[in-house]
């Protein structure tokens, strides 16, 4: 008798169907299994009932998951998106996989107690599949078949070719199937559309994923569950960067057709446009932005954002070859583009931020904010009697004297201010919901500069403490990104324009590269200088000061003098006021 998919003895009992429902769907149907009784002993009787019973099943299986599927808007969404037209060869390339599998099967079937019955059945089995049965079995097969590949089904008038060859893989199937049967030593080929699919060969050679647009594979590239952690601003400049490759490469352009010298040209156009393109020309293609950036003289983005957009390009691709949403046969259209580009920018492209001059550092710190202003919002840059120290005083000196980053500096708690072994110490660190770091290095201890002591730092983190202020500069707020260095940046940005540093390289950043060059100058040791700024050292686990006690890293931090700045005018002791 022949071992029949889910065809059992109900209880020792009658002939009758016993299936699992599959686990996604058991929500849904409120069943674990599903079984019918044939109400015969008969094998023959059951056989010939319980193909009809297993389509009604699958009748319910399906509608289950159409249910399911409409569960959410973003999943029918996702199931719209994802199924595209198959061709004839997409359409023989699956047709041959579900023959494969279907070979498969009968070969790891235990031998049939009663061979002569199970032959009769096969023979009529082919009898039906033959004829216009047939054709209506291929029809109600197709959809499923193709959908397993990501394919839609072709409307009726396009389904002839679809189910002619896969009512003769269903006749091919049993064919095979009664050869294995009667023993044949040898798997025998009945129709030549076949004559390359074999039960102990390897799988045939799955079809090519259906067409995915570029605008699609960015899309699918965001929403993986890997990025859902990524900030709002990492977030927001993805979409842009995308949208500017999207617009270069055409959204709608098949993703898998794109080549290397589609890419060089979005390499070219790249190194002609401006830094916000989109604030400079609203409304402009990447191409005509660049375009009229250069007619208009306005400098071209830096390399490395240029080399950014070409990473992530390479990104892109990389990751939709993995995930096979795409196939690459021909590589990585971006591979290493960014690297090359980076070696063959004039020299005038490759300028990096800089550090602050010690001219540039004495015309931001007699500046009004400083030295005597009307107040330090509207009226910042107006010289007045007022002196007030909040944020936009602090946090310059602790780029200049501590190297923080500018958002560590804004997102600042007072209890992040520490001691160690008596030395006051700032602890960079994201334990509270509004705070973040660059890196896992990030997180570290910097011992207070003495010049930042005497004016008058640690007294301002006490009346913060006393006040039970939680935040050390609560009047800088959240931009819309969620940290509160995009409001600073921009505000420091009209800050540095009116104290007349205009040079290309100067931003906050550069107080950064100072402090770096002056522990340089200190002679401070690698590890230590890495370990201060929040940068990795390898070897080291991105820790720094292994043995070092909090007066010795003190002692390091003490060294670093910018011997041509002279704020004594800052220092409390002049009468300035905290």
């Amino acid at each position: 008798m022949a071992n029949v998919p889910c065809l059992k003895r109900l209880n020792g009992g009658p002939w009758g169907m016993r299936r699992r429902v599959p686990l996604e769907l058991r929500a849904v149907i409120g069943k674990t299994e599903i079984t019918y009784s044939y109400q015969t002993d008969s094998f023959r009787q059951a056989v010939r009932r319980h193909p009809g019973d297993m389509a009604k099943v699958e009748a319910v299986f399906e509608a289950a998951r159409q249910k399911l599927a409409g569960a959410g808007d973003h999943g029918s969404a996702q199931a719209e998106t994802r199924l595209a037209m198959p061709t004839e060869d997409d359409v023989r390339a699956v047709v041959n996989l579900w023959l494969h599998r279907e070979l498969q099967k009968m070969s790891g079937r235990k031998d049939v107690q009663d061979p002569v019955e199970f032959k009769d059945i096969l023979n009529t089995d082919e009898f039906h599949l033959s004829g216009p049965d047939g054709l209506q079995a291929a029809a109600r097969g197709l959809p499923d078949i193709l959908r397993g590949f990501g394919f839609d089904t072709p409307p009726p008038a396009g389904q002839g070719f679809a189910l002619r060859l896969l009512q003769a893989a269903m006749v091919e199937a049993v064919q095979r199937q009664r050869d294995h049967i009667a023993k044949q030593p040898v798997e025998r080929v009945h129709s030549q559309l076949f004559s390359g699919v074999f039960s102990t060969d390897f799988p045939p050679a799955p079809p090519a994923p259906p067409g995915v647009t570029v605008a699609d594979l960015c899309a699918r590239y965001l929403s993986t569950p890997e990025r859902a952690g990524l900030s709002p601003k990492t977030k927001l400049k993805y979409k842009g960067m995308f949208r500017v490759l999207s617009d270069l490469l055409g959204a709608g352009t098949d993703a898998a057709k794109i080549t290397r010298d589609d890419c060089r040209r979005v390499q070219s156009v790249l190194l002609e446009m401006p830094a916000n393109a989109q604030q400079r020309y609203p409304g402009m293609k990447a191409h005509e932005t660049a375009q009229a950036a250069k007619r208009d003289g306005v400098a071209p983005m830096h390399v490395k954002s240029v080399g950014n957009h070409l990473d992530l390009l390479a990104a892109l691709f990389r990751w939709g070859a993995i995930e096979r949403v795409i196939r690459l046969p021909d590589g990585n259209p971006a591979e290493r583009l960014a690297k090359a580009t980076t070696k063959t920018v004039t020299a005038a492209a490759k300028e990096e931020r800089r550090p602050f001059t010690p001219e540039e550092l004495k015309a931001i710190f007699t500046q009004p904010i400083f030295t005597g202003c009307k107040d330090d919002k509207g009226g910042y840059a107006t010289p007045g009697t007022s002196h007030p120290r909040r944020g936009r005083f602090w946090v310059p000196l602790l780029g200049l004297y501590a190297g923080l980053r500018l958002n560590e500096a804004c997102q600042l708690h007072a209890a992040d201010i520490e001691v160690a072994d008596g030395v006051p110490m700032i602890h960079v660190q994201a334990k509270a919901p509004d705070q973040r770091l660059k890196s896992e290095a990030a997180d570290r201890h910097i011992p207070i500069h003495p010049e930042l002591v005497r004016i008058g730092f640690l007294k301002h983190v006490a009346s913060q403490k006393k006040a039970g202020v939680v935040r050390l500069f609560p009047d800088l707020h959240l931009g819309k990104l969620e940290n509160y260095s995009d409001p600073f940046s921009k505000w420091f940005a009209r800050f540095l324009e009116k104290a007349g540093v205009t040079s290309t390289g100067t931003v906050f950043h550069s107080f950064r590269h100072g402090f770096k060059d002056r522990l340089l100058e200190a002679e401070v040791p690698r590890e230590v200088r890495d370990g201060l700024c929040g940068w990795a050292t390898p070897g080291q686990g991105g820790k720094y000061g292994n043995g070092l006690s909090a007066a010795s890293l003190a002692g390091h931090v003490s060294r670093i003098d910018y011997p041509d700045l002279d704020l004594t005018l800052l220092h409390l002791a002049s009468g300035t006021p905290s």
